[in-house]
């Protein structure tokens, strides 16, 4: 199966702030994001054709290669609000943070997510985080972008269980006032019974 993705997501606005969540822990700081993405999965599957023994001649009858080749393509776009709650900072780089995503078709309740300093993510294996995290927090580890100038480029392997591929960063110019335009281009493959080829 191979499924290429392209995805696009656009920050409209980011509100620093500190504030004490009743019952939680002190907010360091506050970010929100307008976001919006669209993502295009495509799937082709190979089914082998059938094949059987003759049980008089014991041969086989049939092509046990070839058969039908399926393709489904699934779109999506969502948008809405991302709140990222940074409730602390490791003497090592990290944050952690409490993530919430508001959506017209995509959203997730609050969500405790770490931020290593190269911008790896650590949360709970089971939850499948949507796009719009995956792609805008790594951004927030305090390495990925420190120290990099215009034109320099990285790449990030990702981990995970049957999962192969990697985040590539690239500094593609100055913004100006302290901004800077980066790219990431993500590869990845997953083996199992889950098999994907996604590029975005």
């Amino acid at each position: 199966m191979k499924g290429p993705a392209t995805l696009a997501v656009l920050l409209l606005f980011a509100a620093p702030a500190s504030a004490q969540t009743a019952g939680g822990p002190a907010v360091l700081r506050h970010l929100a994001y307008d976001v919006r993405s669209s993502s295009t999965l495509r799937k082709d599957e190979r089914q082998s054709g059938l094949s059987y023994v003759n049980v008089a001649t014991h041969q086989v009858v049939g092509t046990p290669s070839g058969g039908n080749f399926d393709s489904a393509q699934h779109s999506e776009r969502n948008a809405g609000r991302l709140d990222i709650e940074i409730v602390a900072a490791t003497r090592d780089g990290g944050l952690v943070a409490d993530v919430t995503l508001t959506g017209t078709t995509t959203s997730l309740g609050k969500t405790r997510i770490s931020i290593m300093s190269d911008g790896r993510l650590g949360y709970d294996p089971s939850l499948e985080l949507p796009p719009e995290l995956r792609y805008v927090l790594p951004f927030l580890g305090r390495g990925v972008i420190a120290g990099h100038a215009v034109g320099d480029s990285w790449k990030i392997p990702l981990e995970g269980r049957n999962v192969r591929g990697e985040d590539a960063f690239r500094i593609l110019s100055d913004a100006g006032n302290d901004r800077v335009n980066v790219e990431l281009v993500t590869t990845m493959h997953t083996s199992g019974t889950r098999l994907l080829d996604e590029s975005s």
